[in-house]
């Protein structure tokens, strides 16, 4: 059973500017230009993520031909069954440009949500590969890549890792610094969480090992020299880990144990590589980015809607507008074709449950404040289900957040149109609050569900 769900804010934001002083000064300030011709690519890898609903990537690697050229902003465009990636250089003026250009890792996301299942390539500057979307019996989409194994999303931790080298698997790849100038570079490039992946729900207290996949992409050899370390964030109890050696171009599973807190709620962690040298170098494109992990705490389910009375915060709901999105999607349902979904008074119920918990704590999440999801709303009204959906919007309906508004971004959306069309929910329920103190002020929550 597979179950997902997306949500928008809606802001509008009011710009101005001003400038005052002279003209800079051209000749002080280096220009940057594209060059007429794509960067060198010498290496492509695409790779699932172990994500739900799991997503593409391409990793290619190059080298750019001297120092004063860096990587433009990639493109895509759709041709058939391909992929076509333009990723350019641009190019610095400067007095010297003889020194040699440094090795890049470039991550590129690739969008499959409403492909039908086939095969495909991913071409990036005349370097590609292929690989294979299958769905299954849920609709749920699961790549295959055709040169690269995948990993299987885990429901739970694992109770035991290693730090052992292990083949490629999936997910982001990011690049790094160099840590030891004149000398060897670290470099890395994050693939995959092993265990763990984003928002994984625990009970409070409980144990869990996080496992990210990683591969040395730099000069130097790792060592046991060589740590994963705490950054930023929640640390929930993670140390730091010392890494196996693994020489350049192998891959690594580092694992940390943790616990989650004793509070519901949503938690996140930061972790950077640290070198025998005491320098640390991270992912992304600067070299300092982060890796982490991303828990969601289980607490107790938030109240009945009964509680829009003013008790929890000063939160009005609108039958109006819950009349309006549902005469909306049902209209949309029956223009093409599909059969009108039945209101559900406890799918209404849960869908009105977070929509006021969201206007009453100011968040915008299909988790609420307490950790729960809306299958967990969805139980907790006495609806079992054997697949749900769960579409959000927020937004001022001063500034557009009415029910048309909130419709539209839906059917603009590939993902939320595709909840409010999918021919196997039979039954839906849409919540509304409006609270003027909040910072999104209005509040849309729509639960599609088949018993």
């Amino acid at each position: 059973m597979y179950r997902w769900g997306i949500g928008v804010v809606a802001i509008l934001l009011l710009l101005s500017g001003c400038s005052s002083g002279p003209a800079p000064n051209p000749t002080s300030t280096p220009q940057t230009t594209p060059v007429n011709q794509p960067a060198v690519i010498e290496g492509i890898e695409v790779l699932q993520t172990s994500s739900i609903p799991p997503e593409v990537k391409a990793i290619v690697t190059g080298r750019l031909a001297n120092s004063c050229q860096r990587l433009g902003q990639a493109s895509t465009s759709w041709e058939g069954n391909r992929f076509v990636v333009s990723l350019p250089v641009e190019e610095t003026a400067t007095q010297n440009c003889s020194t040699p250009g440094e090795d890049f890792d470039k991550v590129i996301p690739i969008d499959i949500s409403g492909l039908p299942d086939g095969e495909y390539l991913v071409e990036v500057n005349g370097e590609e590969q292929g690989f294979t979307l299958e769905y299954q019996t849920d609709g749920t989409p699961a790549a295959v890549l055709t040169a690269t194994p995948t990993q299987t999303p885990q429901a739970q931790p694992e109770t035991t890792a290693t730090a052992e080298p292990t083949p490629a698997a999936t997910q982001q790849g990011t690049t790094t610094t160099a840590s030891t100038p004149g000398e060897c570079q670290d470099r890395a490039i994050f693939l995959d969480d092993v265990s763990v992946p984003d928002n994984t729900i625990f009970e409070q207290g409980a144990a869990f090992v996080k496992t990210w996949r990683v591969r040395n992409s730099g000069t130097c050899a790792w060592s046991s020299d060589y740590q994963l370390v705490f950054a930023a964030g929640d640390d929930m109890g993670g140390k730091a880990v010392r890494l196996a050696a693994v020489d350049p171009g192998g891959t690594l599973d580092v694992s940390v144990n943790m616990s989650a807190p004793g509070q519901g709620g949503t938690y996140l962690g930061n972790w950077q590589f640290q070198n025998a040298s005491g320098s640390r170098f991270g992912v992304g494109d600067t070299g300092q980015g982060m890796m982490w992990v991303k828990i969601v705490v289980r607490g107790a389910v938030v109240g009945s809607p009964s509680t829009l009375s003013g008790s929890v915060c000063n939160a009005e709901t609108n039958q109006d507008y819950i009349d309006q999105i549902t005469n909306l999607i049902n209209q949309a349902r029956t223009g093409e074709g599909l059969r009108t979904l039945k209101v559900n008074t406890r799918l209404a119920a849960a869908a009105m449950v977070h929509s006021n918990d969201m206007a009453c704590n100011n968040f915008v999440e299909h988790y609420g404040s307490d950790g729960s999801t809306w299958y967990d709303r969805i139980q907790a009204q006495g609806y079992t289900d054997t697949s749900s959906s769960e579409n959000i919007y927020a937004g001022n309906p001063a500034f557009g957040g009415t029910p048309d508004g909130a419709f539209t971004w839906w059917m603009n959306s590939q993902i939320h149109r595709d909840a409010i069309l999918n021919e196997k929910f039979t039954e839906f329920g849409v919540g509304y609050v409006y609270n003027a103190s909040s910072q999104y002020a209005g509040y849309y929550t729509v639960v599609f569900a088949r018993p």
